[in-house]
């Protein structure tokens, strides 16, 4: 039987050593992870706004401002969780050395409290990066939509206002037609065209003398007759 407990206390403490360095790993891809997104990320939407969408066309600014806020704290909680890490570790080694070699009990259950904040840190920090995701990718779409649609509008745009010109050009040939110059007056000639023009009568002024000689001639013939 007390070889029994012993091998299942063997066990026990090999499982429990090959668990407790699994975690470790795991913490420590887990702190290098969000680290590395964090300013990578951080990185790509600082160069989005730049080159892609100008900061003064941008839609939704401010979820841009507010996932890079929650990058940064990503980032400084990160940071900040590796040494409240080492100071849990130092602590628990002081915890371990009271219990084991001092036979203190009562650090065999004590906590260890930059344990519990590291753990927290390490839940913040993740929770950050994750809302600072969701905040950018909400930002890209939305303006990436926007770009598109105004693209399509200006398109559809230079298409109509292009008819509305030709429309006009078309109306201007049918309106301003080529104007019918007027006749050249011919000046007539006088000499080939036209008759010559017929002169009034010149009235005579009568002669008194003659008539009265006439008149006498008249009346001595008339007495000549009885």
């Amino acid at each position: 039987m007390a070889d029994n407990n012993q091998e299942r206390q063997d066990i026990y403490a090999h499982t429990r050593q090959d668990l407790l360095a699994r975690s470790l790993s795991n913490s420590e891809k887990y702190d290098g992870a969000i680290l590395a997104l964090s300013m990578g990320a951080l990185g790509v939407s600082t160069t989005y706004i730049k080159n892609i969408v100008p900061i003064e066309e941008a839609l939704h600014i401010s979820y841009l401002v507010t996932s890079w806020m929650f990058f940064g704290f990503a980032i400084i909680i990160t940071v900040i969780s590796f040494q409240i890490s080492q100071q849990g570790i130092k602590t628990q080694l002081k915890y371990a050395e009271k219990y084991y070699l001092d036979e203190e009990k009562e650090y065999g259950k004590k906590k260890n409290r930059w344990a519990i904040w590291t753990t927290f840190l390490n839940i913040a920090s993740g929770l950050f990066f994750v809302f600072a995701i969701i905040l950018t990718i909400y930002f890209v779409s939305i303006n990436i939509i926007e770009n598109h649609e105004k693209e399509t509008f200006m398109t559809e745009k230079k298409i109509i206002q292009k008819g509305a010109d030709i429309q006009k050009m078309q109306k201007a040939l049918v309106t301003n037609g080529a104007e019918i110059p007027a006749m050249q007056m011919v000046e007539p000639d006088n000499g080939t065209t036209l008759g010559q023009t017929i002169p009034d009568m010149q009235p005579v002024t009568p002669d008194v003398t003659q008539a009265k000689s006439t008149q006498d001639n008249s009346e001595t013939s008339k007495q000549s007759d009885k």
